[in-house]
């Protein structure tokens, strides 16, 4: 039997800020983002600002910026703050106890988030037991993958229950994997390492150009950045900004989350602008999507890819 739904009103698939609330009323009626409901709605679904953004600025610019902020208040309701605005609150003991972090039965969805993880990992052909700084480990599923590839893992998160959630996954596996609570952009570390790993993270970076070359100050001379299931495309914007399909205009305004995305052009700027050459290899990440290599430009002793893709 096929199911079907009724549409959504008219004015939550063409939707506006003033029925922004509505809107994520009506996700958590039918279900959630999860919902088959949900993906009917996401058909012909469009969001029209009221901020106005100015696409011919320096993308790079504090005005740009400026307006991205302006814009992510009226579709959050609040003001940027991304010590409060980027926290979940989970059931730490019921996931730490579960087969996987999540706590998640469906082995399609697993498998495809650890083959995508491991998949950067093996491309980006490190070195025996290297040292690797998973960024926004989230859940702790990237943390667990690398761990398990051999490598000496630093897990870093905002948010307390993640970095809970991830510390006791961490002891009952006996594992020298060492977490930090922290934001990117104030991360302070001692070592340095082979890669910095970002997965489904970057995009909460306010100013991705900044957190890289902060980041960049923990990469091993011929280490590498590398990032996977980040959303590039420029169905919104030329250079970045703030998506406005249905999901990230959810978790925008119900959790205050900080959901950007990026053009590859754009991406290869900002990895110039820090002195970094990027690569992006296409079709072998999240969904089929992109995964990014960058190192710094000129480099000696850089590590050649692992399997040979198409570069985009």
């Amino acid at each position: 039997m096929v199911e079907t739904f009724e549409p959504p009103p008219h004015h939550l698939a063409n939707l506006t800020a003033l029925h922004l609330d509505e809107f994520v009323a009506y996700v958590d009626k039918i279900g959630g983002p999860i919902s088959p409901a949900f993906s009917n709605l996401a058909k012909g679904f469009f969001y029209t600002p009221e901020v106005k953004v100015d696409q011919a600025l320096d993308p790079f610019s504090e005005t740009y910026c400026d307006q991205m902020i302006e814009l992510y208040r009226e579709l959050s309701g609040r003001d940027l703050d991304q010590e409060t605005g980027e926290i979940t609150t989970i059931d730490v003991a019921h996931h730490a106890a579960s087969a996987n972090p999540y706590a998640s039965r469906n082995i399609a969805f697993i498998s495809k988030h650890a083959r995508a993880v491991l998949t950067a990992t093996m491309m980006a052909n490190l070195p025996s037991a290297a040292k690797v700084l998973d960024l926004g480990c989230g859940w702790g599923l990237s943390t667990e993958m690398l761990e398990f590839t051999g490598a000496h893992v630093t897990a870093v998160d905002i948010n307390s229950d993640f970095v809970e959630l991830v510390e006791r996954r961490s002891k009952r596996r006996l594992s020298e994997t060492r977490i930090i609570k922290s934001n990117f952009d104030s991360l302070n570390l001692a070592e340095s390492y082979d890669m910095a790993f970002f997965y489904e993270c970057l995009h909460h970076a306010v100013r991705p150009w900044e957190t890289l070359k902060h980041i960049s100050t923990f990469v091993v001379p011929n280490g590498r950045i590398v990032f996977a299931g980040e959303p590039i495309n420029e169905f919104w914007w030329k250079n970045w900004g703030l998506r406005l399909d249905p999901l990230s205009l959810y978790c925008i305004r119900k959790f205050g989350w900080f959901e950007s995305g990026w053009s590859k052009s754009f991406l290869r700027a900002m990895f110039d602008k820090i002195g970094w050459e990027l690569q992006l290899v296409d079709g072998v990440g999240l969904d089929g999507g992109i995964i990014g290599f960058a190192h710094r430009r000129g480099a000696d002793g850089v590590r050649p890819l692992g399997p040979v893709y198409e570069v985009a």
